[in-house]
C-alpha cells in the first residue's frame, strides 16, 4: 500500500503531511556555510507504520543525493512542490518500524514554495521559524502539525558563528575550524515549531525560579539602538517566570495558545504600569466597528485563510479578559495552568476543550 501524500483529513492544511506512518523522532546532523547558504544535512527519521508501505511521501524541497529505509537504499523520486516520494527496497509492514536516512544539500534561501520562503537568510547566517510550516526548506518530515516528534539537532559552523535550535544544548566543540553545536528536545513537537538560528551571537544564560533554562541570544550587531535591544532580551527570564507563575506550562491549541500568548502582553502591561488588561481590551475592542469583518472570524475555526487573521489574537484575549471580568483572576490563571483543557496534556487542544474546562471550573454554565 502507499502512505497518501497530503493531509485529506485536515482541509486546512491539505498538502501537508503525509499518510502511512508516525514519526516519534528526529535527529538532523547538520552543516552550514553562512558566506554561501549552503546546507548539507543527513536526517534520521524514526517512525511506526499504520499501514504496509510499499511507497511513502515525506515533505521536503532541497535537492536530495540518498535516501535509505531499514539501511537499504530506496528507490526516490520528487514532485510536486515539496513531495519526495520513496519506493524502499524492503517494504515496511503495518505496526513496524520504520527507520529512514536523507541526506541532501542545497540553498535554503533559494527555494521557494508557492513565492515565499521560510528561512530568512541573514549577513551572518540564517534563521528558519515560520508558522505554520517551515521544515520543509532545511530538512525532510512529515510536516504537519499533527505528527508531534522529539529531536535531535546538531549543527556544524565555522567559529566564531553560533547555531541555537530547540530544547536545551547537549555539546559544543570544535574541530579544525568549525564548531558544533548539539540540542535535544524530548517533548514532542509539531515540525513548524522546530526553529533554527545560525549567526553571530551574544550569548547568555539563566533559569528561571523553577528550574527551567532560559537562553538569550542578540545579535553582535544591534545597530544605535544595542544597549535598549539588549536590556530587553535580557528581561526574558524575568517575563517568562513571571507568566509561567501566572497561566502555568501546558497551554495549547491555536487560537487558546494565541490567545493566552496575546493576553499574557496585556498582564505585562497591567503589572508595568503601562495600562490595565480592561485598557487594553477597551482599546482592542474599539478598533472594530459592528460590521468590522474582525467579528465573522470565529477563532476556534477561523478557516484556512484567516487562521492567522488578527481577530484569533485579539478576540481570544478579549474572551480571557471578559473570563476574568466574570470569574476572577484567579480561575482564569488556573484554567491557563491547565492548558484550557484539563486533562488533554499532551495532546492537541480545541475549543471544546476550553470551554468545557472553562464551565466545569466556574460552574457559569458559559457558552
Amino acid at each position: 500500500m502507499t502512505g497518501p501524500p497530503g493531509s485529506a483529513r485536515d482541509p486546512y492544511y491539505p498538502a501537508g503531511g503525509n499518510g502511512g506512518y508516525d514519526v516519534s523522532h528526529y535527529d538532523l546532523r547538520l552543516k552550514y556555510q553562512p558566506t554561501t547558504d549552503l546546507l548539507e544535512g543527513t536526517a534520521t527519521i524514526i517512525a511506526t507504520a499504520t499501514q504496509d508501505l510499499t511507497r511513502f511521501n515525506l515533505d521536503f524541497g532541497l535537492a536530495v543525493s540518498e535516501v535509505r529505509v531499514g539501511g537499504k537504499k530506496a528507490r526516490f523520486a520528487t514532485s510536486g512542490d515539496h513531495e519526495l516520494e520513496v519506493t524502499p527496497a524492503d517494504p515496511p509492514a503495518k505496526g513496524g518500524p520504520v527507520a529512514v536516512v536523507v541526506r541532501y544539500a542545497g540553498k535554503p534561501s533559494e527555494l521557494k514554495i508557492n513565492g515565499w520562503t521560510a528561512w530568512a537568510r541573514t549577513p551572518d547566517g540564517g534563521v528558519a521559524a515560520q508558522e505554520p510550516e517551515s521544515a520543509v526548506w532545511w530538512y525532510p518530515s512529515n510536516d504537519h502539525p499533527l505528527d508531534k516528534a522529539t529531536y535531535d539537532i546538531s549543527v556544524s559552523v565555522p567559529d566564531g558563528t553560533q547555531a541555537i535550535s530547540n530544547g536545551v544544548l547537549q555539546s559544543q566543540s570544535s574541530k579544525l575550524g568549525r564548531t558544533r553545536f548539539t540540542w535535544r528536545s524530548d517533548k514532542p513537537q509539531a515540525t513548524y515549531l522546530s526553529t533554527l538560528a545560525i549567526g553571530r551571537f551574544d550569548i547568555t544564560t539563566d533559569r528561571t525560579a523553577d528550574g527551567p533554562p532560559v537562553l538569550n541570544a542578540y545579535s553582535k550587531d544591534l545597530g544605535p539602538h544595542a544597549g535598549a535591544a539588549r536590556a530587553s532580551i535580557e528581561r526574558t527570564t524575568e517575563v517568562a517566570e513571571w507568566l509561567t507563575g501566572v497561566f502555568g506550562r501546558r497551554v495549547e491549541g491555536h487560537w487558546i495558545k494565541e490567545g493566552f500568548a496575546r493576553y499574557s502582553q496585556w498582564l505585562w502591561s497591567e503589572k508595568e504600569g503601562e495600562g490595565t488588561a480592561q485598557e487594553l481590551a477597551d482599546h482592542a475592542y474599539a478598533q472594530h466597528p459592528a460590521d468590522d469583518p474582525f467579528w465573522e472570524v470565529e477563532p476556534g475555526d477561523p478557516g484556512p485563510d484567516d487562521q492567522f487573521d488578527i481577530a484569533v489574537y485579539d478576540r481570544g484575549s478579549l474572551a480571557l479578559q471578559a473570563l476574568r471580568n466574570e470569574v476572577g483572576e484567579d480561575t482564569v490563571h488556573d484554567h491557563g495552568d491547565r492548558g484550557g483543557h484539563a486533562g488533554h496534556s499532551g495532546q492537541d487542544g480545541h475549543s471544546g476543550h476550553a470551554r468545557h474546562d472553562a464551565r466545569g471550573r466556574t460552574g457559569t454554565g458559559h457558552r
